[in-house]
């Protein structure tokens, strides 16, 4: 059993990418994967996507269950309503003593920029692990 391990919420959209994030963490001594966070958009057909690769949330909520971590969810509806559920959430992840989130895009330069100016504004950081692409 691991002591003292990170806290950390993996950035899921159910691609490659967060799924390879996802195992390297599950696979990492220092991190404890305690949720997945999913930005949903509700698209013009009534249902309800993860916004790039138009995944439906049903096969999200699957893969969280079988996973069995538990998926947060915030709706995304316009951008500053976005960037307040999204300070919202860190603030309560703060509480929790969950101070990292994994993206698994982060090797996409001005994506990742974006997101450290975000988490930066409530004093939070991208897991490093991140960064390491083999």
């Amino acid at each position: 059993m691991y002591v003292n391990r990170e806290k950390v919420i993996v950035s899921w959209s159910g691609g490659k990418d967060s799924a390879l994030t996802l195992y390297k963490l599950l696979n990492n001594s220092k991190y404890q994967v305690v949720g997945l966070l999913s930005i949903l958009f509700k698209h013009t057909d009534g249902k309800e996507y993860i916004g790039m690769h138009m995944i439906e949330k049903s096969i999200i909520a699957q893969q969280s269950e079988k996973i069995g971590i538990y998926l947060h969810t915030i709706y995304y509806t316009d951008s500053k309503s976005y960037h307040n559920k999204m300070r919202a959430f860190l603030e309560w992840c703060t509480s929790e003593n969950i101070l990292h989130i994994a993206f698994g895009d982060i090797h996409l330069q001005e994506l990742r920029k974006k997101r450290e100016q975000q988490l930066a504004t409530v004093q939070y950081f991208p897991c490093g692990i991140c960064n390491q692409r083999k």
